[in-house]
């Protein structure tokens, strides 16, 4: 029998002790389905690889009405990514990377 769990974000702060610690966990809007051997479930994402990768900017183009200034974050990380990233990345990859974990 699969069981599905829906965490919302109202509110979303827990607090609990041990040994004197305090853990904040903050929830997130997740779909888990736990304990399933159906991979239609899995049908949204079928297929991603054979969509061409763009460039980081043209990528980006499509969230502009979602996110608010997001090409501005995408210009400046890619002003802090150099031409050839010693990561073994493209530079939109390592930009992306670096857009990732930006604080906004």
């Amino acid at each position: 029998m699969n069981k599905l769990h829906v965490w919302s974000t109202s509110r979303d702060y827990e607090r609990t002790t041990n040994d004197n610690e305090f853990m904040i966990r903050r929830r997130n809007s997740r779909l888990l389905i736990k304990d399933t051997d159906d991979l239609n479930s899995l049908d949204p994402i079928i297929g991603y690889a054979q969509e061409p990768i763009l460039p980081l900017h043209d990528a980006c183009v499509p969230l502009i009405s979602i996110i608010p200034d997001i090409l501005h974050y995408v210009s400046i990380a890619l002003e802090h990514t150099p031409d050839m990233p010693s990561d073994d990345l493209t530079r939109d990859e390592s930009a992306s990377i670096r857009l990732y974990t930006m604080e906004w």
